[in-house]
């Protein structure tokens, strides 16, 4: 039975669906997998065509950029997926859901014989979580954190949420709280919008190279 979440009857380009399914090759062997794919190339109408469903799930595989090996007559998908459940503010009761995929996998496509939608949920194309995880934080991430930070000047936004204590991390949010400390005496426009992005960005990316730190950044930008 196929399971719809978080799916909006007016809902428009600017949604993707987290997409799990079961993938049946030629030789009887059944795998499971993930894909985040955009309502732009996904009916949802369409839902139950299996033929249908096979087609636009590998057109998304072959319009993503995989890896610099990646062949046009395989299909890519992913074999894990994360879920991370934060607040933006401690006092806030309810809790946003994200989704991180990882561990890629690919198969030729005419090893294919089905591919069979399991859960379809409905989610914000703007948001994403931009540093790198593994599996094995799970544990941490179901845990509350200890500090969340928020920054954003123009089209993004970064509200990043700490899981540990660490000095490496406690000055990098200082320059972050700094940074913005700085731009909320700014008018900020179009002129001028994009540079403090980047520069906003440049301060998070920081975060993102630490190794091994319990953090997630939950990213946001309009177009």
């Amino acid at each position: 039975m196929i399971c719809l979440l978080s799916l909006s009857a007016n809902a428009d380009c600017y949604t993707n669906y987290e997409i799990k399914f079961a993938i049946e090759t030629t030789d009887g062997n059944i795998s499971i997998g993930y894909a985040n794919v955009s309502l732009c190339i996904f009916d949802i109408d369409s839902i139950k065509n299996e033929k249908y469903v096979k087609e636009r799930l590998i057109l998304n595989s072959q319009n993503t950029i995989w890896s610099q090996n990646q062949k046009k007559d395989d299909f890519w998908y992913f074999q894990d997926r994360m879920e991370y459940e934060y607040k933006i503010w401690e006092e806030y009761e309810e809790k946003n859901t994200l989704y991180y995929l990882l561990n890629t996998k690919n198969i030729p496509i005419t090893d294919i014989r089905t591919i069979k939608i399991e859960s379809i949920i409905g989610k914000s194309a703007f948001m994403q979580i931009s540093n790198d995880l593994q599996l094995n934080d799970t544990v941490w991430m179901k845990k509350e954190p200890i500090k969340r930070i928020g920054v954003g000047a123009y089209l993004c936004g970064h509200n990043i949420f700490v899981h540990v204590n660490s000095k490496e991390i406690d000055n990098i949010a200082k320059e972050i709280e700094s940074k913005q400390k700085e731009l909320d005496k700014i008018d900020i426009n179009r002129e001028n919008g994009d540079v403090l992005d980047d520069e906003i960005w440049e301060i998070v990316k920081e975060l993102i190279k630490l190794s091994g730190q319990k953090v997630v950044i939950v990213s946001e930008c309009s177009d």
